[in-house]
């Protein structure tokens, strides 16, 4: 089933009953080919984080063979917010000219609690275990900064993965050194410290 008049009647036909929104990728970027895909991914994924349903450029005149009003289906030409009540999710299509058929359902991830930035660990999906890198200039700079990212944590724990990639990449490394693990229940262990090192240039 190729083509947008029969693309839209199949999509009328299985879901028409509640009133669907439909885009397409094209306008914005072309005929990316190879890449066609991934793009409408890309773009599936910005609007399910940012719960807002993009608008389709150039949409003037509407092909008068898709049956837009019976069949329930709207093309939004503004940013709209997300339908109150209806479920966070996108399916992608993406038909190849050579018949070749690739169909993804992406859902939000705050159906799953993943933006939720309190509660009990247990109430959240936490992925796998992370790193926390600390250091300081002094040992009782380290103390406190440990302390405080400890606390911060038993607070927020789906914090973890964000806050394992700041401290690790977004932060000076200083002489004094610590580091602790989040596992996948949101317990963190004891900072292990390091030996405090003054590291030489021995080449440039």
């Amino acid at each position: 089933i190729v083509g947008d008049t029969a693309e839209t009647t199949v999509i009328a036909n299985v879901f028409g009953h509640e009133g669907i929104h439909i885009g397409a990728v094209k306008p914005n970027l072309g005929h990316s080919e190879g890449a066609s895909g991934i793009t409408s991914v890309i773009k599936s994924v910005l609007a399910l984080e940012h719960r807002i349903l993009p608008p389709n450029i150039h949409f003037n005149t509407p092909n008068p063979n898709i049956p837009f009003k019976e069949a329930k289906l709207q093309v939004p030409v503004d940013p709209t917010p997300w339908p109150a009540g209806r479920c966070e999710r996108i399916s992608v299509n993406s038909f190849g000219i050579g018949g070749t058929n690739a169909h993804v359902v992406l859902d939000s991830a705050f159906s799953v609690g993943a933006g939720s930035q309190s509660g009990v660990a247990s109430d959240v999906r936490l992925g796998p275990p992370h790193l926390l890198l600390a250091s300081a200039k002094s040992a009782t700079s380290l103390d406190s900064n440990t302390k405080i990212i400890s606390e911060y944590l038993h607070d927020a724990p789906s914090a973890a993965a964000d806050l394992a990639y700041t401290l690790a990449f977004k932060r000076e490394h200083m002489q004094h050194r610590a580091f602790a693990i989040v596992e996948k229940d949101g317990t963190i262990s004891t900072f292990e410290k390091a030996r405090a090192i003054n590291p030489q240039i021995c080449f440039v």
